[in-house]
């Protein structure tokens, strides 16, 4: 029988705490319920299967390799059992799936492994120990204070090397791809412990390998961030998601939200006739090149934008230099932890790390 094709009366149901999932994870909590998808934590309970994205690509680590997230930990994506039955959300699903075997890269979160469980596919993914920029920059305004500019610079560059990596990804036979992740925005943003960010959820995606039918001219996305010529429903490409880029550091520096009301109607009336404030106008001591960088990358024309990853990456490194500065990890962590409201999960501490081999040292980071 076909996935998720059973028959009505045979309803699907959300995973619960300590079900075991292609016979190898056994979930831990569940980590987050979107409009589209069930995310859940869970251990591997077989330290001895080793997904082929492993035998490929051993993620870095920024400071010492065993301050690191237990190595059992996973995320397990699926379809959210209420529209298991969905075939346009089973084809969107399985063009993720496809789509994440291909991409490996450090700041982009990882895929591990992936099969059928229950008659719903799994996408099974690396478990960042950290937090969601959604979630710390709630936080940040909550408290009245962010992280030092260094650090919200690095991580948006983290985040502008990733667009530029998807951006110009090639199919098999040297076309270009042209993906588009349409959904550049804070809750998708992961901010690993250990400094390192990580582009997350391809759900929404546009690129020319795609099994489903689609012009890209669809509206998704969060609308807060979403660029003006998907909103007037045109044809997007890779500057639509330097837009949202925009968006999250302009955010990030300003500590207040851009576009925003109390209905979608008036966010989309924000985006498209707001005029954005210089950061400089909130914080005086805002560096006035970055300020001008904001304002090129924002532009509602996309032809009056940076036309790629690779010169905005450009540009941001003259507007705001870090030659002498280096990532420091514990720093990074003490900020973080000294946010009230900004607390590592219970789970986490709820399971053993699983003995870390010196040739197989990593972290879900």
């Amino acid at each position: 029988m076909p996935l998720c094709l059973r028959g009505r009366s045979n309803m699907l149901v959300k995973w619960s705490k300590d079900s075991l999932i292609l016979n190898t994870y056994r979930i831990v909590d569940t980590l987050a319920e979107g409009g589209m998808a069930e995310l859940y934590v869970a251990e591997n309970v077989q330290p001895a299967h080793v997904s082929v994205a492993d035998t490929l690509m051993l993620p870095q680590v920024m400071d010492n390799p065993h301050q690191i997230a237990p190595a059992s930990l996973v995320v397990l994506k699926t379809i959210r059992s209420l529209f298991a039955f969905d075939q346009e959300l089973i084809r969107m699903f399985q063009d993720e799936i496809a789509l994440m075997k291909q991409i490996k890269h450090p700041h982009i979160v990882r895929w591990l492994d992936a099969g059928e469980h229950d008659g719903r596919s799994v996408l099974v993914l690396e478990y960042v120990q950290g937090y969601d920029l959604a979630r710390c920059m709630e936080s940040f305004r909550l408290e009245g204070r962010s992280l030092p500019l260094h650090w919200r610079i690095h991580i948006m560059r983290q985040i502008l090397e990733a667009l530029h990596f998807i951006h110009t990804m090639s199919q098999p036979g040297g076309q270009p791809l042209q993906l588009v992740h349409r959904d550049v925005s804070p809750p998708n943003i992961l901010v690993g412990i250990h400094g390192r960010a990580k582009l997350a959820d391809f759900g929404i995606a546009f690129h020319q390998m795609m099994s489903r039918e689609s012009s890209g001219e669809d509206i998704r996305g969060k609308f807060s961030y979403v660029a003006p010529e998907m909103l007037a429903g045109r044809k997007v490409d890779q500057r639509a998601d330097l837009f949202s880029w925009g968006c999250v550091l302009w955010e990030l520096c300003a500590n207040q939200r851009l576009f925003w009301g109390e209905t979608p109607e008036e966010i989309l009336k924000q985006v498209n006739d707001k005029e954005i404030p210089p950061v400089r106008t909130f914080d005086p001591d805002f560096p006035a090149a970055l300020d001008d960088l904001l304002q090129c990358v924002l532009q509602r024309e996309p032809e009056k934008r940076y036309t790629n990853a690779a010169q905005l990456h450009s540009a941001l490194s003259q507007a705001y230099p870090m030659h002498s500065w280096r990532a420091d990890a514990k720093e990074l962590r003490n900020v973080l932890q000294g946010f009230s409201s900004l607390q590592l999960p219970a789970f986490f501490r709820e399971v053993s790390p699983s003995p870390v081999s010196n040739a197989t040292k990593a972290t879900h980071e």
